[in-house]
């Protein structure tokens, strides 16, 4: 039982910590930002959650978030504000609004 209390506070812990890695990728990026997404450490950890979701849901998104990173990050965090300003816009009104009541 207690292993089974366990198994579930870990899945829901990795399930929070790509939650919370999708939330930061629909923010502004910033460099700590791209610290904690993109770097080795982050994307490792972002792929060893993703992992644990795998074994639990029978999915494959663990070989996938491997993928994504990690990315060099001098060049890509100025690359990234400007794709970031040019989709979303500094106002609601966008190229690829946010915010779903624009598109009501």
């Amino acid at each position: 039982m207690l292993m089974d209390i366990r198994r579930g506070a870990d899945v829901a812990l990795c399930r929070s910590a790509l939650y919370e890695a999708l939330a930061l990728g629909f923010r502004p990026p910033t460099p700590e930002t791209l610290v904690r997404l993109a770097s080795p450490e982050g994307a490792s950890a972002l792929a060893d959650a993703a992992a644990v979701l795998d074994g639990e849901r029978n999915t494959d998104l663990a070989p996938l978030v491997r993928r994504l990173g990690p990315y060099p990050l001098s060049p890509q965090a100025e690359a990234l504000q400007a794709s970031y300003g040019h989709l979303f816009g500094h106002t609601a009104r966008g190229c690829v609004p946010p915010y779903e009541t624009e598109y009501g």
